[in-house]
């Protein structure tokens, strides 16, 4: 069983899942979305449409999950969130 850091759980009834914020951005050049989860180092998706990219952006933050829980390491890394003036 794969163990979150509780700021990454919610719970909807019975069921338990996690949460993990992810960013989105389009490549012109490559006419592709690229998807990246924030907590996961190294857990990168792309997809034809931004939809695609989100649905490949949770396979691979399954598979990234279990690759980093299978070789020991931590499973995710401290996300901070900082404001700046524009």
């Amino acid at each position: 069983m794969i163990q979150l850091q509780p700021e990454f759980l919610k719970k909807n009834g019975k069921r338990e899942f996690a949460v993990l914020p992810y960013d989105q951005s389009y490549s012109a050049t490559r006419r592709t979305w690229w998807s990246r989860s924030a907590a996961i180092p190294g857990c990168i998706s792309q997809g034809k449409t931004e939809d695609e990219a989100m649905a490949d952006i949770r396979q691979a933050i399954h598979a990234c999950l279990a690759a980093r829980a299978a070789n020991g390491l931590p499973l995710t890394v401290t996300v901070r969130e900082v404001e700046a003036t524009i």
